[in-house]
């Protein structure tokens, strides 16, 4: 500042190496002092109560303590937890309108997450959510979601103790234009068309847009969609599709598709959709459409690596040609 009052131009006024090392330590390199907010003190109580009231210690109390250091202008934070006795499951039950749907979640109980006499903890009711979904959807039920799931918990049984039941809802359904609403069960959905793009267009989605091959191997029918010849055979290609018309849908099958396609190291992208078919109400369908966007035939690559080796700085190259 003296060195500018004294007439020096401030756009020739360079500040001192140190000083401007300073200045990037501590605002590149340094973090900012973490100030004291009373508010995010409470919410912390809040947030640790909520995470024991989960884990099933229904009675835990907690509350903070804050020291102050004037001299040194530092606060010091204590948080106190008392836990109480933890809540047990005592029973567990299952309920549902959808009695299909019921058999398939009680012919599957062995395999729940829930144990009766296990702590309580609401993160694996959560889980175990996900687990029937994914039951579910490898045995036909496309659109079944967490959602349809939910839980009631009673702690008025015994001391410490207490009963969950889970409840599976039914889709609610509304007439178009109109207030009326009524409830169905979950669908259980057949795939029906396969659609293969062997060289999908970004945005490009209509079937009149490719040209079209249908073909038929030991009773599975494929539908191609293609601008150019194909870069793997039709045969060769459905050795890594799972999914067949006339099969229920499952998860695991377009799992197993993607996973397989992906290993061939062909493909730069890789979908797979379906768009569900309601016009038979006691027999719905998914037709499934397999995306595939091809990589280029031949790539050249050139990479560039430093290298020190006791010291000694260098470069390293490589080169890859791939076909």
């Amino acid at each position: 500042e003296r060195r500018i009052n004294k007439g020096k131009s401030k756009k020739h006024y360079k500040p001192h190496y140190r000083k401007r090392f300073g200045l990037w330590l501590m605002n590149k390199v340094g973090e900012a002092p973490i100030l004291l907010d009373s508010a995010k003190v409470r919410s912390s109580v809040r947030n640790i109560s909520n995470y024991l009231f989960k884990k099933g210690y229904f009675n835990n109390k907690v509350h903070d303590s804050i020291h102050l250091d004037s001299l040194h202008k530092k606060a010091y934070l204590y948080y106190f937890v008392k836990t109480g006795q933890y809540y047990s499951i005592d029973s567990f039950f299952v309920t549902s309108e959808d009695k299909k749907i019921l058999k398939q979640i009680k012919n599957n109980l062995d395999e729940s997450l829930i144990k009766v006499g296990e702590q309580l903890d609401i993160n694996k009711l959560d889980e175990e959510r996900s687990r029937i979904v994914t039951h579910l959807k490898d045995r036909g039920y496309y659109d079944f979601t967490k959602d349809f799931i939910s839980y009631s918990i009673d702690s008025a049984s015994k001391d410490h103790h207490v009963v969950v039941g889970m409840n599976v809802g039914r889709v609610l359904r509304k007439i178009p234009d109109s207030d009326s609403t009524w409830y169905e069960d979950n669908k259980r959905y057949l795939v029906n068309n396969v659609y293969i793009y062997t060289d999908y267009i970004q945005g490009k989605d209509n079937i009149s847009d490719y040209d079209t091959l249908k073909y038929k191997e030991d009773d599975k029918e494929f539908i191609f969609l293609y601008h150019r010849r194909p870069n793997m055979k039709p045969h060769n290609l459905l050795q890594l599709v799972y999914l067949y018309r006339g099969n229920y849908y499952r998860l695991k099958e377009v799992e197993a598709t993607y996973k397989k396609l992906s290993s061939l190291g062909l493909y730069k992208s890789i979908n797979i959709s379906f768009k569900p078919d309601n016009t038979d109400v006691n027999n719905p369908y998914l037709d499934c459409f397999v995306k595939l966007k091809p990589l280029k035939r031949q790539t050249f690559l050139l990479e560039t690596n430093g290298t020190n080796r006791e010291g000694n700085l260098g470069i390293s190259g490589n080169i890859s040609y791939k076909n």
